[in-house]
């Protein structure tokens, strides 16, 4: 082995452990059942990104989807904060999934037990968020991959749910491919115990937060012990509010690079067509 590449062998193993740094992921419980934590990952002794991270207990919240459309078939659209003003019963929202130039929901979505979009195979890709109600009234939520679930989500009546993708992770191993494209990220995972994980991140103005393959690899490294998870929409539209009696934070993406180069805004507070709310159940 020659000196420089045992010198870029170092660099390699340093800057790994650097920008992947697993320490222990401290928890808050903000509600019961609901856990977060505020994770730094540092670089260059400089905050990278700032990760939000909920762990919430599959059988003690319901989840809603929120989208409705207006006159002419446009929808509303507000940020998260505005979502959370005018919802203010939901102790949590984050972004949902994709949608096209006319702000309509490009993935398939369920609302009491009503599906939206179902059309074009879209049905075979990517992972499903969903919530059950059982006959007892009982709720239960879980995040299945779409292409070798057990449930028939073509006759399923979920009471809400959506798809999305790509998934970053499955059965504990990154199944994500490597790009150049770094953004604010919001993605749904599950834990080796069932545990619905929630992940939003702040980015900074000189990292621009992580490519959806650098997202996996710190999912994938940390003491999360995820199984499973899928990207939701990111950039600008990654945004999150938590209001709790223990806790009330929002935040919304600022930060985005893609094929064009540096395409970030900061201060703009994009309004989004679909979000998911979460429920503490009584």
């Amino acid at each position: 082995m020659n000196s420089r590449f045992k010198i870029y062998l170092i660099f390699f193993i340093l800057l790994h452990s650097i920008l992947f740094s697993n320490n222990e992921i401290l928890w808050q419980e903000i509600m019961q059942g609901c856990y977060y934590s505020k994770y730094n990952i540092y670089y260059n002794n400089e905050i990278a990104d700032t990760v939000n991270i909920l762990k919430l207990n599959p059988r003690r919240f319901y989840l809603k989807i929120f989208y409705k459309e207006k006159e002419k078939g446009l929808p509303e659209m507000y940020d998260i904060k505005e979502w959370h003003e005018k919802y203010p019963d939901a102790n949590i929202f984050i972004n949902g999934s994709y949608y096209d130039e006319y702000r309509k929901p490009t993935t398939a979505i369920w609302m009491e037990g009503v599906c939206i979009n179902r059309k074009n195979g879209i049905l075979n890709k990517g992972a499903l968020f969903y919530c059950l109600q059982n006959q007892d009234g009982s709720f239960y939520n879980d995040l299945i991959d779409l292409n070798s679930n057990s449930v028939d989500v073509a006759k399923e009546k979920f009471f809400y749910a959506i798809q999305s993708m790509p998934i970053l992770i499955l059965n504990g191993q990154i199944v994500v491919k490597k790009s150049d494209w770094k953004a604010n990220r919001t993605v749904v995972a599950k834990d080796k115990d069932g545990n619905i994980i929630i992940v939003v991140t702040e980015a900074s103005s000189k990292y621009k937060s992580f490519t959806l393959y650098d997202m996996a690899r710190w999912l994938a490294e940390s003491d999360l012990n995820i199984t499973i998870a899928v990207n939701l929409d990111g950039g600008y539209e990654s945004q999150l509010s938590i209001k709790t009696s223990k806790l009330k934070y929002t935040t919304i993406g600022q930060w985005e690079t893609n094929g064009t180069g540096d395409i970030s805004k900061q201060g703009l507070k994009i309004k989004i067509p679909v979000v998911i709310g979460f429920y503490l159940k009584n």
